[in-house]
């Protein structure tokens, strides 16, 4: 995906939450815009880019409160736990610190 395509959808998602629309409806408008991009494609763009505004927004939210330090890994210990996932729960790091590195 190219810069200019990002942007698109990123003003798309932007105005879509402005505007109070939820995934589903973010992802029509997607869809609407690029042809190319089927309902499902357009589902998981609009659900992703969201959770990583609103994860922004927390942590720069706890970073303003002067008390929240670090955040802590949690996974739901059962049988679809990842074996990425696995030993990640517990580990706690900075509020601007990665868990690990891409």
């Amino acid at each position: 995906m190219d810069d200019v395509t990002k942007e698109q959808i990123f003003k798309i998602i932007e105005e879509g939450n402005d505007a109070g629309l939820g995934a589903d409806a973010i992802a029509q408008n997607i869809s609407k815009k690029f042809d190319s991009f089927k309902k499902n494609r357009s589902l998981a763009i609009s659900r992703t880019e969201i959770t990583n505004a609103s994860t922004k927004a927390t942590i720069s939210a706890w970073d303003e409160s002067g008390v929240v330090e670090g955040k802590e890994w949690f996974t739901a210990m059962d049988e679809r736990t990842c074996a990425n996932c696995l030993p990640m729960n517990g580990k706690i790091v900075g509020l601007k610190g990665d868990y690990f590195k891409k």
